[in-house]
């Protein structure tokens, strides 16, 4: 498990509910179950999201995150255990019925209406007043910037304004809980990462629950409150952003969330301001700067973020040859990404290990370059323990 302090995100410009004992969730999933047949699609699940939290679901494929939004929606129904909004037990109600609304992958325009009439579609199927449809939709039009765009077909639109119709869809029957299926997967990156921001914005104006389902990284990490990973069909850690990736609590979260490098040692040390770990297999010993709740000798993992460790062709300022949080090696790979370049080093062990420099200079010749002999290293802080 790891140690240490904490960061905060974007998620501490909120109350941070799910830290109040006192504050009642929106959401409560318990002991949440679905199978097919054999299989576990979702299995155990217990989960509490709180009124205006972004919540992502976080995964790969087949691990049950669209199961369990598909049962929060009704078009699944449990095996096992129960989901309750706001109080109110689902079982058995429809999906018609409940206070939440599901956008879609595929998103599911009707050809052949205008963007108004698609947005339009679920009021005139409730049978509201045609004055407050006009309305409704007029305003959810002005939210997703699409106003001047009513008159219009799906096939006149772009990728990403055709996701915005559908959004809007959803957002115009005013539900309490928007439930998102991989809603940005069909958009180019530079779209994508445009709509992130759109829909944090869309959804801090409204106040709405916001949960969805992506097994894009990048994209839960910037626009949650909190991300639950999935892995078979549990919920592996629930945390924020900047907890799962910066204090993973097992070696599949650390290796699913972003790139990591991770070594397997021996605790030597551990007291309460620090602790030394014995490599395995890696001439080298790690310095944590806060204590383990690990017991002498235990076997754990060192996990180090590429972008946390140092590169140089000299030994660092202030290490020795046999200092701790050093190891040497030479430069195999390197991929320049424009923002920072990644570089493959194999170590004298002949294991490999991925480090990444900023490029903060226009550079035409890089200062390391293939074959060079190298040091990699780290500060005390880098490291995260996980004991096996």
């Amino acid at each position: 498990m790891a140690g240490g302090q904490q960061p905060t995100d974007r998620a501490g410009a909120f109350a941070e509910p799910w830290r109040d004992p006192h504050q009642t969730p929106l959401i409560r999933i318990e002991r949440l179950t679905k199978t097919f047949g054999d299989f576990y699609a979702v299995d155990d699940v217990s989960l509490d999201i709180y009124r205006g939290e972004f919540f992502s679901l976080l995964g790969g494929s087949g691990c049950g995150k669209t199961t369990l939004l598909r049962l929060m929606a009704g078009f699944e129904m449990p095996t096992e255990g129960r989901i309750s909004i706001d109080g109110v037990d689902l079982a058995g109600v429809p999906p018609h019925r409940r206070p939440v609304n599901m956008m879609f992958q595929s998103y599911a325009l009707f050809p052949h209406m205008s963007v108004a009439r698609n947005v339009a579609f679920g009021l005139r199927q409730e049978g509201l007043p045609s004055a407050e449809i006009r309305s409704r939709v007029a305003d959810a039009l002005e939210l997703v910037k699409l106003d001047r765009l009513a008159k219009r077909k799906p096939h006149q639109l772009s990728g990403g304004q055709r996701q915005r119709v559908a959004l809007a869809r959803c957002l115009v029957k005013r539900p309490k809980v928007l439930l998102l299926d991989e809603p940005l997967a069909a958009l180019d990156r530079k779209l994508r990462e445009e709509t992130q921001f759109e829909l944090v914005n869309i959804q801090e104006q409204l106040g709405m629950t916001f949960v969805i389902v992506t097994h894009d990284q990048g994209e839960a990490m910037a626009m949650s409150t909190r991300v639950g990973v999935m892995d078979e069909g549990r919920i592996v850690q629930i945390g924020t952003p900047n907890e799962v990736y910066e204090y993973p609590t097992s070696r599949f979260v650390a290796g699913f969330i972003g790139s990591i490098n991770m070594f397997d040692g021996v605790l030597a040390e551990s007291a309460p301001d620090h602790a030394l770990v014995e490599g395995v297999g890696e001439p080298v010993r790690f310095h944590i700067d806060h204590g383990i709740a690990a017991p002498a000798s235990a076997t754990v993992t060192v996990a180090i973020r590429p972008e946390k460790m140092r590169l140089s062709k000299t030994l660092p300022e202030g290490f020795t040859e046999d200092s701790p949080n050093l190891l040497r090696g030479t430069v195999d790979e390197i991929a320049y990404l424009g923002g920072q370049s990644i570089y493959v080093v194999v170590l004298e062990s002949g294991r490999m290990v991925r480090v990444s420099v900023p490029n903060t200079h226009r550079m035409t010749e890089l200062p390391i370059t293939w074959e060079d002999p190298v040091y990699v290293s780290w500060p005390a802080f880098a490291g995260v323990v996980l004991v096996d």
